[in-house]
Parts: C-alpha cells; structure tokens; sequence
C-alpha cells in the first residue's frame, strides 16, 4: 500500500502482501476512506464500501449481482434504488425495491403501467403516454385517459384521430407496401378514397362522385363482370353498359325527358319495342295473348271516337332533336285525344302528358271495320 497520509482503516483491517503484488483487503463490518488511497494493483472488497469523495479506476470494477431490493449500485440515501444483474446479459434498475426496467440484447422492457401512469411518458406529462393495455394489447394515454389500443390486428381509437390532409398520390391513410392506396380530404367537408394514386371515389355533401368510366370499364359495375355498369357518357348524359356495349344512354340535353337507346333496341318489333309505362319506367313492350284478361271485341263504339289530327309546330324549347330549333310537324294533340277517351291519353302528376299510340291505333282500326262493313253493302254500278 503506498499510503496512508490521513486517518486511519476502521475498525479492524488484514493486510496481506502476495507475491503478484495484489493486495487483499477484508472487511469484517465497514470501510469508510477519508482519505487518499491509491492501490497500483488489483483489489477486492468483501462487504459495503461507502466513498465519500471521487473514486476513479482505470480497471474494471465488478459489483456483486445484487437485487431489486439491494442494487449493486445505489445511493446512501436510497439504498433500494439504483442498477444490479437480473441474470446473464440482464442488466435490470430498480426503483423503490422494485424492478422498474430490464435491459437484454436487444430488447427494452418496463413494467406494464396503466393509463392514468403508463411506462413510457414525460417528466412534464407523466400521465400521457404508452402502456400494456393487456396480452398483446398497447395501449396509449392522455391526461390519463386511454386514447387508442393497438392489437395484433387492428387500432382502436376512442377519441378523434385526426391526419394529414393527403392526396390522392399521397393519401394520409394507406397501407404498407401499397403507399398510393387509401383515404385522404379531396377538400372542405369532402372524403377522397384513391387507388394507384388516382381517385376513385369522392364523397361529401350527400353525394357520392365515381370516375367517369366507359364503355368497357364502367364506373360503378360488379367484381365479377367488370365490363358491365354504369358510367358518364359525356355532359348531363348517363350510359348503362352490358358486357362492353351500350345498353342503355340517358340525356338531359335540351329536351329534359330524352332517353336514347342503341337503334338495336329501339327498332320496331315484338321482340324489341320499347315503351314507358304510365309510372315513368321503361318496359319491352308485348302483346300476346297470355299477358292479357278480359279481352272484348266488341269496339265497334270505338268508330264513334273522334280524332282530330292537327298540323303544328313543336316549340323550340322542346325540340325533340336537342337543336334548340323549332319543328314543323303532324300528329295530335294529346289533351283532344284524352277528352275523346280517357284511354287514348297518358297523365303525369295528374294533367296530360302523352297519348297512347295502341289506343290511337285501335281507334283507327275500328273506324276502318265500319268503313269496310258499309262497302259491303254498297251496290255499285
């Protein structure tokens, strides 16, 4: 030992020098150091050592294992706090004679915690932060209060989650490994959802907005027939498709109650007239026999039914051609053919609207009977 210029070892001390130079010092109760000591080889302590000054080494120094109650590092003033061995390559602190953290390679593990004191907080917030909310659940807090659990399989928010604005390159809510897919605000109080980083659908003030589609990839069709739906045409104008043809077209245009149909559809013919019902809806129209009952032929008083054919010009603003142009045509008009029978005329929120072509033609035909019953019995010279 090189020297000991103050004080003195208490209260009894063995000192042994070995052959290597190594000094063995045993303590049978304390030491306590008052003074410069200086060791130029390797040391053991058996018992506590209390310094009350630096302590510097330039060796290694090994504690002993310790445990929650009794780190091997700790303080005089709180002997159960501090760093010990929780077991090979665990290094554990604990806190108030309790394990507070273990450190392994390569993890970091604290205590569970809870919401109103979760594990991971902040020193000027230590009720906002993380905890286990259970098995395989995390939970996270605010203000001590449970904000969202996170599970194997999902994230359960309890209050509102609020994101990025987004786009739809960039949405805000995605998916791993498919960044380009996914859910962002397309614009005040309006949901964009997009896929491939192109809008697919928009939804806000009541209203759900589709791509504009075409014929061979409708807007809005059905997971196993993607070539048949529905789809924008062009402006005011609405197509349904079926197997990538035009089925169906709908325009507003000039004349509000236009519908257009493929020529295919809307030629004449018993397997291929159309007609509207006097509800508004489109239907094939039929004649046979068995969609009908109470079947009289005797219409011979049908002959008695005036027509009055007229000579008139169709307003422009209900050009049939969608030109804006008036039209110079021959026809009827529907409200004499609805006075001369209700049967030939068709009412819409109850004034008339439209007259019955079938009617029309049965009155024609029952007119043209008389007219060939009297040739019959005319004698000509």
């Amino acid at each position: 030992m090189a020297r000991r210029p103050l004080g003195k070892f208490t209260p009894r001390e063995t000192i042994r020098q070995l052959t290597d130079f190594r000094w063995l010092v045993t303590f049978w109760k304390e030491v306590r150091f008052y003074a410069v000591v200086s060791f130029n080889a390797a040391v053991t302590l058996v018992g506590d050592l209390t310094v009350g000054g630096d302590l510097t080494t330039t060796g290694d120094v090994l504690l002993a294992d310790g445990a929650a109650s009794a780190p091997s590092l700790a303080f005089a003033s709180d002997p159960d706090t501090g760093i010990y061995s929780g077991g090979t390559d665990i290094l554990s602190v604990s806190a108030g004679n309790t394990q507070a953290l273990k450190i392994t390679d390569p993890q970091i593990m604290g205590k569970a915690g809870s919401a109103s004191a979760p594990i991971w907080s902040f020193i000027a917030d230590p009720d906002t932060g993380m905890y286990s909310a259970g098995t395989n659940l995390i939970g996270m807090s605010a203000a001590g209060s449970n904000s969202m659990t996170i599970a194997p399989s999902a994230v359960l928010p309890k209050v509102v989650v609020t994101g990025t604005t987004g786009s739809a390159s960039a949405p805000a809510y995605s998916f791993e490994g498919d960044p380009d897919t996914g859910m962002y605000r397309y614009g005040d109080n309006a949901l964009g959802l997009a896929t491939g980083g192109s809008y697919d659908m928009i939804m806000g003030g009541g209203q759900v907005s589709f791509l504009v589609g075409s014929t061979s990839a409708p807007s809005i069709t059905f997971a196993g027939d993607p070539d048949t739906g529905m789809y924008r045409y062009g402006n005011d104008q609405v197509a349904l498709v079926a197997g990538g043809s035009i089925m169906f077209r709908g325009a507003q245009d000039s004349t509000p109650d236009e519908v257009r149909i493929p020529p295919a559809y809307a030629a004449t013919g018993s397997d291929s007239a159309l007609g509207v019902t006097s509800t508004g809806l489109l239907r094939r129209q039929t004649s046979a026999r068995k969609y009908k009952e109470r079947i009289d032929y005797d219409t011979a008083h049908l002959a008695d039914v005036e027509l009055r054919p007229v000579d008139y010009w169709r307003k422009a603003t209900e050009a049939s051609e969608g030109d804006g142009e008036a039209k110079h045509l021959l026809g009827f008009i529907a409200d004499d053919l609805y006075e001369a029978n209700p049967l030939m005329g068709r009412l819409e929120k109850g004034e008339v609207e439209d007259f019955d072509d079938r009617a029309v033609l049965a009155v024609l035909a029952a007119k043209v009977n008389r007219l060939e019953k009297k040739m019959e019995n005319c004698t000509c010279k």
